[in-house]
């Protein structure tokens, strides 16, 4: 069945990953050749934060 299927890792290099982002349309993190979209930050985070 299809969801017995684990699902297969597509790792990116550094540098693959930093030409990538200036294209993409959401805020994405880089960690150990993976990529996640990132949350939006909502207006009390983005005051602490600017401390």
């Amino acid at each position: 069945m299809a969801q017995d299927r684990q699902a297969e890792s597509f790792l990116l290099t550094e540098e693959e990953y930093l030409s990538s982002e200036p294209a993409s349309q959401v805020k994405r993190e880089y960690i150990d050749g993976q990529v996640y979209a990132m949350a939006g930050a909502g207006y009390n985070h983005n005051c602490i934060a600017a401390i």
